[in-house]
């Protein structure tokens, strides 16, 4: 099982850094999860690329008409929300950070970004070893392949 962020599947469909190594990940039909609130962000990111002209508006259309069609699951913010404010409570994590490390957590695996300056900030906390970062993830699967 895999859990994502925003942040690998937004580089799935914009070339930035990491966007080979997301898709990669994401390209090895593994089960995968991340959070509803994640296309909130993608489309925030898409809303603010579209405004500064780096993506068409019916590009940025297109690219949530294909993250619908993805097979991840999306689950609800409402089921993540309580445990989500307890952990942002007690481990200083916003509110939208605990939702993805909640679910990473339920589903007793780690949180897979592509977020590096969010990475570099958990993996020092005591939050470190439910965060990984999409490159380092693809060279362990490389060499050990995760069993479904």
């Amino acid at each position: 099982m895999l859990v994502v962020d925003a942040s690998v599947l937004i580089k799935c469909y914009l070339p930035e850094i990491y966007s080979e190594e997301c898709l990669r990940l994401l390209n090895r039909e593994l089960p995968t999860k991340t959070c509803e609130y994640a296309l909130n962000q993608i489309g925030a990111s898409l809303w603010k690329r579209s405004r500064s002209g780096e993506v068409k508006v019916s590009d940025a259309k297109r690219i949530l008409r294909s993250l619908a069609r993805l097979p991840i699951e999306f689950v609800p913010t409402s089921v993540l929300a309580e445990a989500a404010l307890e952990l942002s409570s007690f481990s200083g994590r916003t509110f939208y950070e605990a939702l993805y490390l909640v679910l990473a957590l339920r589903e007793e695996t780690a949180l897979i970004t592509a977020d590096h300056r969010w990475h570099a900030l958990l993996a020092t906390g005591k939050l470190k070893t439910y965060v990984d970062f999409v490159a380092d993830v693809n060279i362990r699967l490389d060499r050990e392949p995760l069993t479904v």
